[in-house]
């Protein structure tokens, strides 16, 4: 099996690292497993939606992303909380929290934690990625030394 890296820079001048791998080790493979609804979905502030927007855009074509924004057609007419419970606890195979201090307290970030922490009751904390808005140690406060990534 052969891997290399390639780097790419987005609109946000944020250097991101994609690996491609060849043969049956594909990350590709991996993510698009069938037992998930969505490969990928984001939890974020509103303030945050633009980039939420732009790295979805960077993956959509190659995996199957939840960004509620995008999602409002297939959300309407559907109890909201109970939408948004299933996608976090049951259809994401891994859920990015684009994280500021004040992510969990407003209704819908809440609603995505809580859904988050039950999850991880369960099966612990490796589906979830954790991604600072702002320098500062991101995560639910009874997890904070689980993943998280800088963007700044």
């Amino acid at each position: 099996m052969g891997s290399r890296q390639k780097k790419s820079t987005s609109a946000l001048g944020v250097a991101a690292y994609t690996e491609i791998r060849w043969g049956n080790d594909s990350l590709s493979g991996l993510l698009m497993d069938e037992a998930f609804k969505y490969d990928i979905a984001f939890s974020f502030l509103s303030q945050d939606e633009t980039v939420a927007q732009q790295i979805n855009d960077a993956l959509q074509d190659r995996y199957r992303t939840f960004l509620y924004s995008e999602r409002q057609k297939e959300l309407a007419g559907t109890d909201g909380e109970e939408t948004f419970k299933t996608v976090f606890s049951k259809e994401a195979r891994i859920v990015a929290v684009l994280y500021r201090t004040k992510w969990g307290t407003t209704p819908w970030t809440r609603i995505e934690e809580t859904a988050i922490r039950d999850r991880a009751h369960d099966e612990g904390y490796d589906f979830c990625t954790f991604i600072a808005m702002r320098r500062t140690r991101p995560g639910p406060p009874a997890r904070r030394e689980e993943h998280h990534h800088d963007l700044l």
